[in-house]
């Protein structure tokens, strides 16, 4: 390896070396500020997953004060199961792509390739 190659290896290396420190330092930071280890008490904690909570709840209670026929709630609630249907599937697909990046990341963390 000639001078130059062997410069921009060293280079490439201690970038990504400084990279995974950072990641991981991030990622302990924002484990270690999580105390607790279930979704309930994450979701009670999270200020978006509440206000969200809070809307739904509100609109709820309008579309319960509608007076609509039963065949126009019947409608309304068939696409809301739809729209959840297809937005839990895609937080699902999510989910498996960021636990496959994980062991991605993990593989080569660990030179296992």
């Amino acid at each position: 390896m000639d001078g130059f190659k062997f410069l921009r290896y060293r280079v490439l290396s201690e970038r990504r070396a400084i990279y995974e420190y950072r990641f991981f330092q991030l990622l302990y930071t924002h484990l270690e500020e999580r105390s607790f280890n279930n979704v309930y008490e994450q979701l009670k904690q999270d200020e978006e997953y509440q206000e969200a909570l809070r809307a739904e709840n509100m609109l709820f209670e309008q579309y319960e004060g509608l007076e609509l026929l039963e065949e126009q709630r019947k409608v309304i609630e068939q696409w809301t199961d739809a729209v959840r249907a297809k937005n839990t599937t895609y937080s699902m697909v999510i989910f498996l792509m960021g636990i496959q990046c994980c062991f991605s990341l993990l593989m080569e963390l660990a030179d296992l390739r």
